[in-house]
């Protein structure tokens, strides 16, 4: 039973890790842009996760030549013949190591580089209030592309609306900037259905390597024809907690998380990862009305709580439901 539970507790860590960013992200609003922050990011995430497949990949040859019995054979080919010689000229390892780059950088494009420009255009014209409102509806349009309308999505949305009218300006004079937020919600949903689709590319960490440097390439690209107003300085003058926080985002929060994240949809449906959005939020207002030290009033509790409950029935754990041992989740590549 408690396998069955195990996405559900792993989707609740990575959406508190997230809702909690925004602490590192205040701590480095001084140091530099969004975007320069954004490449250095998904950069320092990518040596991360590179130096741990290097260190994997050594450990597997350390073993494979201390112990030569335990390593696996090659099999040898049941028969010969013309029809073997042609089908052994076909590399089929490069052949699906190229499928799975295409994946990985389309997934680097829509998940993370044009999202992030679209954020930052809607950021600029002062409809940044609005992104977790209509991040809140990515449930309710998952659920209703796949042909299903849950009354939990809907009423999850209501309850968004009621918590962040308490505690964001919502203008409705900056509603016609908000449409780049709706195209960065849709991108991401259709990645998600991507990436559930091709799952042990977008999952693996080789593919979320190649995903994180498409996405920095990308945006350092954008930086040089659409320049921010304020640069980044050379990390050798940033404070110690700056750098901390840099390691917190690039490391606990995108290297570790995202895997994590993808390999949630072997056991959930992209519409119930999407719930996230509402935990991140959750996290994100309880934590500042602690630092705060703000009451919340009755109607964001009462919302807060009809949240909860929402998500709940959506991630209920279903039949289909495979258990899994507890050290697969940590064999990611």
């Amino acid at each position: 039973m408690a396998s069955r539970y195990r996405p559900v507790a792993i989707l609740v860590a990575v959406s508190f890790v997230w809702g909690s960013a925004w602490i590192a992200n205040e701590m480095l609003r001084e140091q530099a842009g969004p975007v320069h922050l954004a490449v250095l990011r998904y950069g320092l995430a990518a040596v991360s996760l590179a130096t741990v497949c290097g260190c994997q990949r050594l450990y597997r040859r350390l073993k494979a030549t201390r112990h030569p019995a335990d390593s696996p054979r090659e099999p040898a080919p049941a028969r010969s013949g013309p029809q073997c010689a042609a089908l052994s000229a076909l590399d089929v390892t490069d052949a699906a190591s190229r499928l799975s780059i295409r994946i990985s950088v389309a997934l680097g494009v829509t998940m993370f580089a044009l999202p992030d420009l679209l954020l930052r255009c809607s950021a600029q014209h002062g409809a940044a209030p609005f992104v977790p409102l209509i991040y809140a509806g990515l449930p309710l349009g998952l659920l209703v592309a796949r042909g299903e309308l849950q009354a939990p999505a809907i009423l999850g949305l209501g309850a968004m609306l009621v918590l962040l009218n308490g505690s964001l300006p919502l203008a409705a004079s900056k509603l016609a900037w908000a449409l780049p937020i709706v195209c960065a919600v849709a991108l991401q949903g259709w990645s998600l259905v991507y990436a559930r689709r091709h799952l042990a590319a977008a999952s693996s960490l080789p593919g979320v390597i190649v995903q994180l440097l498409s996405a920095a390439w990308i945006l350092q690209v954008s930086l040089r024809v659409w320049p921010e107003a304020q640069g980044v300085e050379a990390l050798r003058q940033w404070l110690g907690e700056s750098l901390a926080a840099l390691c917190l985002l690039a490391g606990l929060a995108t290297a570790i998380a995202y895997p994590l994240y993808y390999r949630l949809l072997a056991h959930l449906e992209p519409g119930q990862l999407a719930t996230s959005e509402w935990l991140q939020t959750l996290a994100a207002i309880a934590e500042s009305a602690i630092l705060l030290r703000q009451s919340p009033g009755w109607p964001m509790i009462g919302a807060a709580s009809v949240l909860v409950v929402c998500a709940g029935l959506l991630l209920r754990p279903s039949s289909r439901v495979v258990a899994e041992p507890a050290h697969r989740w940590l064999s990611l590549q």
